[in-house]
């Protein structure tokens, strides 16, 4: 067995969505995959988050994770069985785990539940990502300890939905890693000492913190 330690190729340099829908932009990540492991990267981070042409190309989510299996099975058949991948995920304000709306946080929860699917189909383990409060979307007119009062309840909402996203991701076999995001990308989980005063409420093993060190 080899003592290498893994090292992964984050396709943010490039581009945010994959286009898996397309037969020519899987064609170019396959290129891309084989010229970087070329020279000596082992994994991947692909960012699994829904677009306006992903939905139009895969209006289910079922659609979606088998889309995802689809290209595993052709990174294999390039000669890349031996690639692993990471995936990157946020939510959004109308897939929100912590709203004070039950019924966005449901769909908030669902919607995570489908991108630990989408990393399983790609024999990923890890999942990271501002999973918690959604990426850039700040509260107009709240800031400072206002916003810091509106962000404990919004991590209480969100601590169940997370705990029941760790169950799921524990029949997966994927981790699900936390990523603290810098103030002014969004309005919290900003630190480390944020994201693990968080995890205080949130019981699952499955549910821990990646370190983006640009960022902290």
């Amino acid at each position: 067995m080899s003592s290498q330690r893994p090292i992964y190729f984050s396709f943010f340099m490039f581009d945010s969505n994959a286009r898996l829908h397309d037969e020519g932009a899987r064609a170019e990540l396959i290129r891309h995959m084989k010229a970087l492991a070329g020279i000596g990267y082992t994994g991947f981070e692909l960012h699994v988050g829904r677009e306006p042409e992903t939905e139009k190309a895969f209006p289910s989510y079922e659609e979606e994770v088998q889309a995802y299996a689809a290209f595993r099975k052709q990174v294999d058949h390039a000669g890349l069985g031996q690639i692993q991948f990471a995936t990157n995920v946020g939510t959004s304000p109308d897939l929100d785990p912590s709203s004070p709306d039950a019924t966005i946080r449901e769909a908030g929860l669902t919607f995570l539940k489908s991108r630990v699917d989408i990393t399983a189909a790609l024999g990923g383990r890890i999942m990271m990502g501002p999973v918690v409060i959604p990426y850039a979307a700040f509260i107009d007119g709240v800031w400072s300890d206002a916003l810091q009062d509106e962000l404990t309840g919004r991590y209480e909402s969100a601590a169940p939905m997370l705990e029941l996203l760790g169950q799921h991701a524990r029949l997966q076999g994927v981790n699900i890693a936390i990523e603290p995001i810098a103030h002014w990308e969004t309005p919290g989980p900003n630190t480390l000492a944020q994201t693990l005063a968080f995890l205080e409420q949130v019981p699952s093993a499955e549910i821990g913190v990646v370190i983006d060190s640009a960022h902290e």
